[in-house]
């Protein structure tokens, strides 16, 4: 289901014919996210462009859901639903930007939207957010959102030259967001 955010922003659900628009934003991208995104090195042509798409869009993840940012009608990135605890009603949250929409706060306006959506609709109580400790523009994003770090642990990125630790940083969702049946 398509999520209008603002005149601007809009989430569809991801797509394998987005393929060709995905390709285009990693390649336009590519620079910055070499620097955190593993995946990037692998997503050279539409088929591995598919295969990055088949393999989110089919996640076994309970809760996983994953959508293309349209920011002025152009395929502008990623942001991923990528797990739902059914016990413990945390969420893992994902996105990246492309850098034709760096800088304009899309991702903020996309959180603002969906973490009290997913907290009333979904019953979510807690959103984490998986950010590299250098990957600043991240951490602000979810700073101002209000999350916290919770811990930092070591991670199997495979990402060249990086040492960083993985930064988890946790929100939890305000009781009245919660729906009653996940309670």
């Amino acid at each position: 289901m398509e999520r209008v955010i603002s005149n601007e922003i809009c989430l569809a659900p991801l797509q394998r014919s987005d393929a060709q628009a995905f390709l285009a934003a990693v390649e336009f991208s590519r620079e910055n996210l070499s620097h955190y995104m593993p995946w990037e090195k692998h997503v050279i042509d539409c088929n591995s462009a598919e295969a990055y798409i088949d393999s989110r869009i089919r996640s076994d993840m309970p809760g996983a859901a994953w959508f293309s940012i349209q920011f002025n009608g152009q395929f502008s990135g990623v942001f991923a639903i990528k797990s739902i605890d059914p016990m413990s009603r945390v969420s893992e949250l994902g996105y990246w930007l492309a850098d034709n929409a760096r800088g304009q706060r899309v991702v903020d306006q996309v959180l603002q939207t969906m973490v009290p959506a997913l907290a009333r609709e979904q019953g979510v109580r807690v959103f984490e957010f998986h950010c590299l400790e250098s990957n600043h523009a991240s951490i602000n994003i979810v700073k101002r959102l209000g999350a916290t770090l919770r811990r930092k642990v070591e991670h199997d990125l495979a990402l060249p030259n990086c040492h960083d630790l993985l930064c988890i940083y946790a929100l939890d969702a305000e009781p009245s967001q919660n729906n009653k049946k996940a309670r």
